[in-house]
């Protein structure tokens, strides 16, 4: 009984990994090399967030993950974050190069 669940297991991941290789594939494949739309997100960042490593994070995986032929771009709003976010959107920024900036908001 133990060998069957484990057979059952170990083929649920070996699918999921080939689902998730042709995914890949397609993206790379049907991707166009010469991007006409590039979709831009703001994340309004103010005073001290717990959770902004989280917010970029997961709104990087659903970009990336769900929507694989979006060229896109998020741009950081700081509406006078604290250092520490700060230090945490800079982090992040060199982590996803070219997908993630920071903009500082001008009040006219």
């Amino acid at each position: 009984m133990h060998h069957i669940i484990c057979h059952v297991f170990f083929g649920f991941f070996i699918i999921l990994g080939i689902c998730d290789i042709i995914i890949f594939l397609m993206s790379k494949i049907f991707k166009n090399s010469n991007p006409k739309k590039i979709y831009t997100f703001f994340i309004p960042v103010k005073d001290h967030m717990e959770n902004i490593e989280f917010v970029i994070r997961s709104t990087m995986f659903r970009l990336r993950f769900l929507h694989p032929f979006l060229n896109f771009k998020i741009i950081l709003i700081d509406n006078g974050m604290d250092s520490e976010t700060k230090i945490i959107c800079h982090n992040l920024c060199k982590i996803y190069q070219g997908k993630l900036s920071i903009v500082k908001k001008t009040i006219k």
